[in-house]
């Protein structure tokens, strides 16, 4: 989405207060686009930080003692890296956490109630969870690191990653594989969330990086006796300090250092002034001041933040520039669509949602004759024994009298 339109759409949010799945939308893209930021200023401290290592290297190489040429010095290669190790595995095939017991075990929260449900896609590589009465997570708390590295996914409808309470990423079904590499602080919790469907998690692993120890330059000294070429004659240099000066000054050489750039023999043109205002803020004061800015008393078509003279009309809503986003119901056996979401049927009814497949029943059943339930949510019922006879309720049997039987 342009940017223009997600700005002024979550002000016009903002001070309407509206509450609608647009708006909910345009929050969610927001979050998004701040994961984004923080991964590019992630990334930009990675490579200051080995600018700078660069930039030491070049200051020690600036060192080098004299009579030493610097194509003699060697300078190190240094590179930043990391070490990583499995923080977390999912999925009966690696033996990795495979239930809510197991969730608890190892310090997971989550509100779930469905794990590895086989109404939607499963595998013993990844585990799979949702809240049959609304939207479920899993979270817990990241230990000391860097950054993670996450594999994860959605199995049905929408599946959303937070780290620090921020949305990071969000996978839309059925794509049950996505590996997702974040930076994050110590102290911040991971949550996969689901949205009326089913989310996954197969693993994640921790990383760090490596201290970089500082480098050593690599000196080649020339086994022969370097000869230096002077316009006067020079005396063999003397190692050991005489007492007496030597009658002729050696010469040495300084050492060599970088080429330093040529200055042009002309002089670089003079900026031009144009007395019009430039499309971008220019470094130097124009000196003719700017055209004042025109003030119209007709409505512009995008909201503005200052205040006009006279009121602007209310905006229309229909037709909406933005796409609407209706969330899709997805109601399980034993349960009933009110409208709004999917409510569990009372003790004594069923349901079985043809096959869960839409179109959803709007009440449950009441079991027939001989048959009743305990629990809430039946997608069926239960048989009651030889001799009993279920209750008016269905909501348990009780013993045949006078000449009624059961079979």
């Amino acid at each position: 989405m342009d940017a223009r339109l997600l700005f002024f759409g979550l002000v016009l949010c903002l001070v309407k207060g509206l509450h609608s799945p647009q708006c909910d939308s345009l929050r969610s893209e927001r979050d998004l686009a701040r994961g984004e930021r923080d991964n590019a200023i992630h990334a930009l401290e990675v490579a200051l930080q080995e600018q700078s290592h660069v930039a030491q290297d070049f200051d020690r190489a600036m060192k080098i003692p004299v009579g030493i040429s610097p194509d003699q010095v060697e300078l190190p290669q240094r590179k930043l890296s990391s070490s990583c190790y499995q923080w977390a595995n999912f999925g009966s095939a690696g033996g990795g956490i495979n239930s809510l017991a197991g969730l608890a075990t190892n310090g997971w929260a989550t509100n779930c109630n469905i794990v590895n449900s086989p109404s939607f896609p499963t595998s013993s590589n990844y585990f799979q969870f949702y809240n049959s009465g609304g939207t479920g997570y899993i979270q817990k708390t990241l230990p000391a690191g860097d950054f993670l590295t996450v594999r994860w996914g959605c199995a049905y409808q929408q599946s959303q990653l937070f780290v620090g309470g921020i949305l990071k990423a969000s996978q839309a079904s059925v794509n049950v594989d996505v590996t997702t590499t974040l930076p994050y602080n110590t102290g911040n919790q991971i949550k996969i969330s689901e949205i009326n469907g089913a989310g996954d998690i197969w693993s994640v692993d921790i990383c760090s990086y490596n201290p970089s120890p500082s480098p050593t330059l690599t000196v080649h000294v020339p086994t022969n006796e370097p000869t230096l070429t002077s316009p006067f004659p020079t005396n063999k240099p003397i190692v050991n300090p005489t007492p007496q000066p030597t009658p002729v000054p050696s010469l040495s050489l300084p050492p060599t250092l970088p080429p330093i750039p040529v200055p042009s023999p002309l002089p670089s043109p003079a900026p031009t002034m144009s007395p019009f205002p430039t499309p971008l803020p220019s470094l130097l004061p124009s000196p003719h001041p700017s055209p004042a800015p025109t003030i119209t008393a007709q409505p512009t078509r995008l909201p503005t933040l200052i205040p006009t003279s006279s009121p602007t009309p209310v905006p229309s809503f229909s037709p909406t520039p933005l796409p609407t986003l209706v969330p899709t119901v997805f109601c399980i056996s034993g349960t009933y669509y009110d409208g709004l979401e999917c409510q569990n049927c009372d003790i004594g009814r069923y349901s079985d949602n043809n096959n869960n497949s839409a179109p959803w029943p709007t009440n449950c059943t009441l079991c027939p004759a001989g048959r009743y339930t305990t629990e809430i949510g039946s997608p069926s019922c239960l048989v009651c024994d030889t001799g009993k006879l279920s209750t008016p309720t269905r909501h348990t049997c009780k013993d045949c009298q006078g000449e009624r039987v059961s079979e």
